[in-house]
């Protein structure tokens, strides 16, 4: 297993992947761009991010790609996750 690449690479390097979800680079960048500190602009950044996770949640399943207990795995697996 390979370690988990920082977090600027995974922003620049995501872009070269084979596939990715529909306007994804726009949705990216809704993501990621905080105009205010209200609870409007969270939603809207909220909203963004779902639709990234549902796609490409989507593309994997019909794939066989994703394990059955996606977030066990992920506690479990991920390097991203501490436990403190």
């Amino acid at each position: 297993m390979r370690p988990v690449p920082d977090i600027k690479w995974r922003f620049i390097r995501v872009h070269e992947l084979s596939w990715l979800p529909r306007e994804f680079a726009r949705l990216l960048n809704e993501v990621l761009m905080i105009r205010s500190l209200d609870h409007q602009e969270l939603r809207r950044r909220i909203s963004a991010l779902e639709r990234l996770v549902e796609e490409t949640c989507t593309f994997e399943e019909k794939r066989g790609l994703l394990p059955r207990q996606l977030y066990r795995y992920f506690l479990q697996k991920t390097q991203d996750y501490e436990i403190f």
